[in-house]
């Protein structure tokens, strides 16, 4: 099998793995709980917070910090904690131990992480969510969907085979936008002179 084709069946495999578990079994809350509270954490370090207390149960987590700001409390809905873990795990492995089998593992490993951050950050986004409340619910949905949209292309050109590098990426989504906006201007265009031509031959109008 062609290696990119593979990789495509080797995280579609994760995603639906992860997919069956939820639906079969139950949604693992303590785990996401304790991945979203980490990310808290985490990123509260990197905007030099201190981290005075940390709690994550099934039930729901609390992280209190020395201070908050959008970006800890957006976090934990656009970087997918867990997925970072499974890439920093395979970089430190293949540094040390490489054998074949290692890249199918990562890709697969890698579908099921992914599929695991979107299916339970959309559980989790609702109006009484306080993490929401700093930028308010509309603004926070709108960074959240860019964030992930932004994650997923960049997963999209770094780890799938044969996809193009960023900038070619850009380019083709910037002509084919262009594109699209030029032929849609040519259909409007098109039909105003329909329209014109259609009333000019109107009795009316002589």
């Amino acid at each position: 099998m062609e290696e990119g084709l593979r990789a495509w069946w080797l995280y579609l495999a994760g995603i639906l793995t992860y997919l069956a578990v939820e639906r079969v079994l139950s949604r693992p809350m303590w785990l996401y709980v304790f991945g979203h509270e980490m990310t808290h954490a985490l990123t509260g370090l990197l905007s030099g917070a201190k981290v005075h207390s940390f709690k994550a149960k099934s039930s729901g987590g609390e992280v209190r910090l020395s201070k908050s700001n959008a970006f800890i409390a957006l976090s934990p809905y656009v970087i997918p904690i867990y997925l970072v873990g499974v890439a920093l795990i395979y970089a430190m492995t293949r540094h040390w131990w490489n054998p074949p089998q290692l890249l199918p593992v990562f890709q697969f490993m890698l579908g099921l992480a992914l599929a695991f951050h979107i299916s339970l950050t959309i559980s989790a986004v609702h109006r009484h969510q306080p993490d929401l409340k700093v930028l308010g619910f509309f603004l926070s949905g709108v960074l959240i969907l860019m964030g992930n949209t932004l994650v997923l292309a960049f997963l999209g050109i770094g780890l799938f085979a044969k996809t193009p590098t960023f900038s070619t990426y850009a380019k083709s989504v910037g002509n084919e936008t262009w594109d699209g906006w030029v032929k849609s201007a040519g259909v409007l265009q098109r039909g105003i002179m329909r329209g014109y031509e259609y009333l000019r031959r109107q009795p009316w109008t002589r």
